[in-house]
């Protein structure tokens, strides 16, 4: 077992300074929450066009950058039934009224039973410093406000953020040029996520943390290791780690992975490294691979003749600036109460990377908590498990799709089919006009969601006319309040 007080030693985050993270090892980072990309009605030619920009936002990471994509699958939705509650109008009748509640109380006990998955994109970023520092006791802290280091400190770190917030505002302009809108969160915003990460049983009871030093704030529980993983307080944990490549890659690849288990994270770790420094290494990588190749006379060795292919076409992208070499990591962690049903979601998650072209998942053991420490949030690192992945590669493997949000005012409230919620606004100024069909064979539910819209629309009392053939929607007229006039063998109602 690990006691809390052993734990703070081992973090690596030491505070905020301008709304930075610091690091102990004088690296500054950044979390950005980005709305991830629905493409489930692109096309071919729209996926493409997507990969070729994620190849050009990956050829842009400057050097020396630790960049990290964090896919979140958790509860969370409070913040959409609240702004559909608030659409109710006091014109309301007593049943409309009645409804909405029963509505919003049963979606909260769901969420707050962890049934409504909510899917969230993080990017961390983290950066050493440009400029060499020396590591004594005053550069060690330096944010500290003391009066003998303060203008020393401020004269090291200042120019630093400068150079940092560059670097965050150039990786923002790429993730927007892939069409996805950024924010970067706010230290409140970063702590929320850290705590919830060290203490998964325990909410965050008022946000009241020493920014320059957070670590004492953060941690509340003990960590006991095992042979499977580790648990932080009650909850257990797993980490998964990708052990085989895939055969081949494909532009919405990643999109597999959404459907991992609720309360799980996938970490996508990526260095981007020395360039120069890796065409050296494939330089002779390609000669060893030529003499294995010329060296065997008479005889045709076919997998140091593909190798030697692959490396001189990679080599060929180098020179003409097309791709780059990456540090990539790609981990899961999964996390529950009920170690029965945590066993069940390793065996899922596991499957899961099966179905990305035949590559292979390990569950670490000992190792866990080790990997845990490098690569959690908000670390951007994982050494451990890291392998070279050139830009086309990589770009395949950036779980930046996601489920559509839905329209800003959830006058309706809807369900996806990962089945979580989303808020439907029939008259968003996002839509070119109000006109709408639905449509599907007999018994496919058409009158049931057109009710259904009916139904929620009711609590900003507005005038429903309605012409029918069948009286679909007659029943909801009646108990409703509204007036069924029956015509012929049609039928007009009006609520």
């Amino acid at each position: 077992m690990i006691s809390s007080n052993a734990l703070v030693q081992k973090l690596q985050i030491w505070g905020f300074e301008d709304g930075k993270l610091i690091f102990k090892d004088m690296s500054l980072g950044s979390i950005l929450e980005v709305q991830q990309k629905d493409i489930s009605c692109a096309t071919d030619e729209l996926l493409n066009s997507l990969h070729g920009a994620t190849c050009d936002f990956l050829n842009g990471l400057p050097p020396g950058l630790s960049i990290q994509f964090v896919q979140v699958i958790d509860s969370g939705v409070a913040d959409i039934i609240g702004k559909h509650e608030s659409g109710l109008t006091p014109q309301a009748d007593a049943l409309t009224q009645s409804l909405l509640r029963e509505r919003t109380t049963q979606l909260r006990e769901l969420d707050a039973g962890g049934q409504i998955p909510n899917q969230k994109l993080y990017v961390v970023l983290r950066r050493p410093f440009v400029r060499a520092v020396k590591r004594d006791r005053r550069s060690l802290k330096v944010w500290e406000k003391k009066d003998e280091v303060q203008d020393w400190s401020r004269a090291v770190l200042e120019p630093e953020l400068k150079l940092f917030n560059g670097a965050v505002d150039s990786v923002r302009k790429g993730i927007e040029n892939l069409g996805l809108s950024s924010r970067e969160l706010s230290e409140e915003s970063v702590f929320e996520l850290l705590f919830d990460q060290w203490n998964p049983s325990n909410p965050v009871c008022g946000i009241n943390f020493n920014k320059e030093d957070i670590r004492d704030d953060l941690l509340l529980n003990d960590l006991v290791v095992s042979t499977k993983g580790f648990m932080l307080g009650q909850m257990h944990h797993r980490v998964l780690s990708l052990k085989v490549m895939p055969e081949q890659t494909f532009a919405s690849m990643a999109e597999r992975m959404r459907e991992l288990p609720f309360d799980s994270k996938l970490f996508l770790t990526i260095d981007v490294l020395d360039q120069a420094r890796e065409d050296l290494s494939l330089q002779t990588q390609r000669r060893i691979a030529y003499a294995m190749y010329a060296g065997k006379k008479g005889v045709t060795d076919l997998e140091s003749a593909a190798k030697l292919s692959d490396i001189e076409a990679l080599l060929a992208k180098r020179v003409a600036g097309e791709t780059k070499i990456f540090s990539v990591a790609l981990n899961i962690v999964v996390r529950n109460l009920d170690e029965s049903v945590l066993d069940a979601q390793v065996a899922q998650v596991l499957q899961k990377m099966r179905e990305l072209s035949g590559s292979e998942g390990m569950l670490e053991s000992l190792a866990a908590t080790s990997i845990f420490f490098d690569l959690s949030l908000p670390n951007a690192r994982a050494p451990e498990r890291a392998r070279r992945m050139n830009t086309e590669v990589l770009a395949d493997f950036l779980p930046i799709f996601g489920d559509w949000k839905g329209h800003a005012e959830p006058r309706v409230l809807l369900k996806n089919r990962q089945g979580g919620v989303i808020g439907f606004d029939p008259f968003s100024p996002t839509l070119t006009n109000f006109n709408q069909i639905v449509s599907g064979g007999s018994g496919a539910g058409k009158s049931f969601l057109t009710n259904l819209l009916i139904a929620q629309l009711m609590k900003e009392d507005p005038r429903v006319f309605i012409i029918d053939i069948g009286g679909s929607y007659a029943k909801v007229t009646e108990n409703l309040g509204g007036q069924y006039v029956p015509i012929g063998s049609d039928s007009s109602l009006s609520l």
